[in-house]
């Protein structure tokens, strides 16, 4: 809770989703970690591209 207190709750549906995804964030995992099957095969290319154009000590900066 707000004070640091533990405590327990159980979700389901969409507020379990919701609560994954942002507790995914805190691990290091976006949306794209967890795609797979033909909606993976369809995000390929795309991502690719991203990869190589934004990769680590190379490609283009991030515009914000």
């Amino acid at each position: 809770d707000v004070n640091g207190q533990r405590f327990a709750k159980r979700l389901v549906d969409f507020e379990a989703r919701l609560v994954q995804h942002e507790l995914d964030h805190l691990d290091g995992i976006v949306h794209v970690d967890r795609v797979t099957g033909t909606d993976a095969k369809k995000m390929a290319p795309k991502l690719e591209k991203l990869i190589k154009r934004y990769k680590a000590g190379g490609g283009k900066e991030a515009m914000l």
